[in-house]
């Protein structure tokens, strides 16, 4: 199944290169370099992981206020009313099954394709009516139904967790990681 949420690229070496050499002397020195490769993003994920086990504040209050728009196709910028929210407290308890099953789709993910390569750390979270609700839950706020009653809706903050705990040191980290399993295989296989 295509993973088709948030995504991100490590740079990689030539990992289609190594990886076919690797191949070419031993079939499993190459499929070792692929599962270490896959374990380079676990701490990334971790973060991740636990960013979506912290709630999200309920919406406290709202008012209209007036806002310039900029249209993102270049049409002339104007003013108009829109509502804005302020987060209220945080409660206990409530279903985290969404937050449960987006954290339940993080994978690291190594593409070695003719046309590019490299470790990728991407989500394909639940789909709800066609919408991927990893996607949803990256943004700052949404709306839904309430309990699936079309005629009553409420905004929700989402909790951006897919970008943020991905500091420069876990990128950092992998990238090494990366290497270091590169470098290692090469030594297995005589250099």
């Amino acid at each position: 199944m295509p993973l088709s949420g948030p995504e991100f690229d490590i740079e990689t070496p030539r990992l289609k290169e190594v990886i076919d050499r690797l191949k070419a002397i031993n079939p499993k020195l190459a499929t070792n370099l692929r599962r270490e490769l896959r374990a380079s993003g676990e701490e990334i994920i971790a973060a991740q992981r636990a960013e979506l086990a912290k709630r999200p504040p309920r919406v406290g209050s709202s008012q209209k206020k007036l806002r310039l728009i900029t249209p993102r196709n270049g049409d002339k910028p104007y003013f108009a009313f829109r509502r804005t929210y302020q987060p209220g407290d945080t409660r206990e308890g409530g279903v985290s099954n969404l937050r449960d099953q987006i954290a339940a789709g993080l994978r690291t993910r190594v593409v070695t394709a003719a046309s590019r390569d490299g470790v990728e750390v991407k989500t394909n979270g639940p789909r709800v009516g066609g919408s991927n609700m990893a996607r949803v839950w990256q943004s700052k706020e949404f709306r839904h139904p309430v309990f699936g009653n079309d005629s009553e809706w409420a905004v929700q903050f989402g909790s951006p967790y897919f970008f943020g705990p991905v500091t420069d040191e876990l990128r950092n980290n992998m990238r090494d990681r990366i290497t270091r399993a590169v470098d290692d295989a090469l030594a297995a296989a005589g250099g």
